[in-house]
Order: C-alpha cells, then sequence, then structure tokens
C-alpha cells in the first residue's frame, strides 16, 4: 500500500471533493476515483500536484461528451422505467430546491451525478456509461471553476430546466428531442 503525505491544503481540496484521508497519510479514498485523477497527479514520495486544465484539449473533450451524451438521452427514452422516472423527478425537486439555497457546488455536483447515473441505467450500456463519465470528469472542474463564477441561481436554474425538460421528453419516448437536450 503506497502512503501519501498530504498537506492542509490538499486535504481542503480533496474534501472539497468528496476524498478522505486518514489521519495516518494513507492513500486517500475517493468514491469519484476519475475525479480524482483528473484532478491531481500523485508524485511518488512527494504526495499529490494539481494539474493543469489542457484548455486546447477541452474543446474536443466537450465535443465528444456532447455526441455520447445526446446518445445516452435517446436510449434513455427507448428503455426508461417508472422507477427511473420517478428518480429524475425527485432530482429536478431538489435541483429546484437547490436554487433557492446558498451557493453548494458540491451539491450541484452530487444532483448531476446521480442524474447522469440514472439516466445511464435507463440507456443500459455501460461502455457508454464508463466513457462518458471519464470525459465528464475530465471537465469537471472547468465546468466547477465556470459555475462558480456565475451567478449561482441562474446556473443551478439552467441545470433545473434541463432535468425537467429531459423529465418531460422521456416518458413521451421521444428519442430525437432526449437526445438533443443532453
Amino acid at each position: 500500500m503506497v502512503h501519501l503525505v498530504v498537506l492542509p491544503v490538499e486535504v481542503k481540496l480533496l474534501s472539497s471533493l468528496a476524498v478522505t484521508v486518514s489521519s495516518k497519510g494513507q492513500s486517500p479514498v475517493c468514491p469519484a476515483s476519475d475525479s480524482f485523477n483528473a484532478l491531481l497527479r500523485i508524485v511518488p514520495r512527494t504526495g499529490a500536484i494539481v494539474t493543469e486544465i489542457e484548455f486546447h484539449k477541452m474543446r474536443h473533450v466537450f465535443h465528444i461528451r456532447a455526441e455520447l451524451e445526446d446518445l445516452a438521452g435517446r436510449l434513455a427514452a427507448e428503455n426508461i422505467n417508472h422507477t427511473q422516472l420517478n428518480g429524475i423527478g425527485k432530482l429536478v425537486q431538489a435541483c429546484k430546491k437547490l436554487a433557492k439555497m446558498p451557493q453548494n457546488s458540491r451539491k450541484r455536483i452530487e444532483l448531476d451525478l446521480k442524474f447522469r447515473d440514472i439516466l445511464y441505467e435507463a440507456a443500459d450500456n455501460p461502455v457508454l456509461k464508463d466513457q462518458s463519465q471519464h470525459l465528464y470528469h475530465c471537465t469537471l472542474r472547468l465546468t466547477a471553476t465556470l459555475f462558480n463564477t456565475g451567478d449561482w441561481s441562474d446556473l443551478v436554474q439552467m441545470s433545473h430546466d434541463e432535468y425537467k425538460e429531459i423529465h418531460q421528453a422521456l416518458p413521451k419516448k421521444d428519442v430525437t428531442k432526449a437526445g438533443d437536450l443532453r
């Protein structure tokens, strides 16, 4: 097992990503390891370094993500069941409440991840899910940074509107609209 020395500033960064670090300095435990790997580079016997955002790659990553998200929306519209649809409905309501609360980027990301989990469960394509989630985590830091610079309630409202429109398109099996909305 590899043991890392994690500095206090790194603990703050890692905790903002829902990563836990034991008091014994053991390796971080991260439920979203793709987020961790996309944000930090582990340097043996040194610690972790925050990676740079490679803006020249981000445009390409977002382009590929858009195509995969479109496919996920279309497949979800074909396959969604009532339980999954109800789960999305609950997330629509939770997002509406979040817009009225003080800024909490972590909560918004958690909602988005839950939304994506339900959508990909409905799409029923594990390879699509893995690839899309990987690209999502590659862009998460840039998205979060941009989200933190805008008007909180407006940005959360945009997420709410997207979830709501997809929630309305899915039970109609509107494959085109569900894909376009993603």
